[in-house]
């Protein structure tokens, strides 16, 4: 993961294929976070939205890379899903993204209070598309990373 890490702070830097306004979602985590192990989030905590049935949230997203979710926004983005009544956990709203091509997979790591949505998949041609997901959270992240990694 610390490679993967390093090879998406390169790419967002050098790649022309990230010229687009999309880009602007993605957020690198800083050299300092290059060589520090990255562990996987709960994928219970994570609902990612289906493409083609988040524009609200993409809409509510494109101001902010974290909302927090009241139950009449969260019925909004996801209607007939019933509100989280954890005490010790609030739905979260946050960026991610992903290349067009469907042999990529898209995830949440986390270091410490720092999350990272994660896309990775191969270099291939392609566009970049803004993903949403919901994280179930005691509070939300020091920082939020939007990242991708591909390999050959």
């Amino acid at each position: 993961m610390k490679a993967a890490l390093a090879l998406l702070t390169f790419l967002a830097a050098t790649s022309p294929a990230l010229a687009d306004p999309l880009d602007l979602w993605l957020a690198s985590p800083p050299p300092r976070l290059a060589d520090v192990t990255w562990e996987n989030f709960d994928y219970g905590r994570v609902t990612f939205l289906p493409s083609g049935e988040d524009a609200v949230a993409l809409k509510l997203l494109a101001r902010h890379k974290i909302v927090a979710l009241d139950r009449k926004t969260f019925t909004k983005i996801l209607p007939g899903a019933p509100y989280p009544q954890e005490a010790d956990r609030k739905p979260y709203l946050v960026r991610g993204v992903e290349m067009e091509q469907s042999l990529g997979s898209i995830g949440v790591v986390k270091h410490g209070e720092d999350l990272c949505v994660l896309y990775n998949g191969p270099i291939e041609p392609g566009d970049i598309r803004h993903r949403a997901a919901i994280l179930y959270l005691p509070a939300p992240p020091k920082h939020l990373y939007v990242a991708i990694t591909l390999y050959s």
